[in-house]
């Protein structure tokens, strides 16, 4: 499914929609791990931030050394990926708790979960009263597999109790289908999964 261009109509309520989410007043902190692995520098660069920051995110490995994905808290930031034209993959962003007049901004990443017993989704946006605008990125959900205790498939996108997420030129993808196991089968995921929550999309495939 592909979502349907952005209206000419709604240009300057997207555009109001996008400056709100970057403040006027804002400090740049630049992740720059040379290539190498950067899983802690990005974790402490969230941690130390304050609300209106926006991260530079350099290319580097992201995922091997922190499998687990990057929580964002309540925290109103805007990262951004700084690849040169290449993706910059991390292993699933969480937002969760943001106020009202919180704003949370993702731009040009790969969000894709490495599929171990956690943070299943590509993007998780829960309890949140602000708004999550994301551009330009790759949401992927983890694949179901076989283990001990039932893993679910993983979502490209999920929300739940929030208000508003806002996705432009994005493709939102659920996680495979694991390989049935006797009387079992292990379906893939959504592209979108929404429990009390709204999401707009603008030029995206699903």
């Amino acid at each position: 499914m592909r979502s349907h261009p952005i209206p000419a109509f709604l240009l300057p309520a997207v555009a109001l929609i996008l400056q709100l989410a970057v403040p006027a007043r804002a400090g740049v902190v630049v992740v720059d791990p040379q290539g190498a692995p950067g899983g802690q520098l990005l974790d402490a660069a969230i941690q130390a931030a304050h609300d209106g920051d926006i991260l530079l995110v350099k290319p580097g490995d992201y995922v091997s050394f922190h499998p687990q994905a990057y929580g964002l808290g309540f925290r109103g930031l805007t990262l951004v990926a700084d690849g040169g034209g290449s993706p910059i993959r991390l292993p699933g962003v969480e937002v969760s708790s943001l106020p009202s007049t919180g704003r949370v901004h993702l731009r040009g990443f790969v969000l894709r979960p490495e599929g171990r017993d956690y943070d299943r989704s590509g993007l998780a946006v829960e309890w949140c009263d602000g708004t999550v605008v994301v551009e330009d990125c790759g949401l992927r959900g983890a694949s179901a597999r076989p283990s001990a205790s039932f893993l679910p498939n993983g979502n490209g996108l999920f929300a739940a109790n929030s208000k508003s997420a806002v996705l432009a030129r994005c493709s939102v993808q659920g996680g495979d289908a694991g390989p049935a196991t006797g009387q079992f089968t292990w379906p893939g995921g959504s592209g979108l999964a929404l429990q009390n929550a709204s999401a707009a999309l603008f030029d995206c495939t699903v």
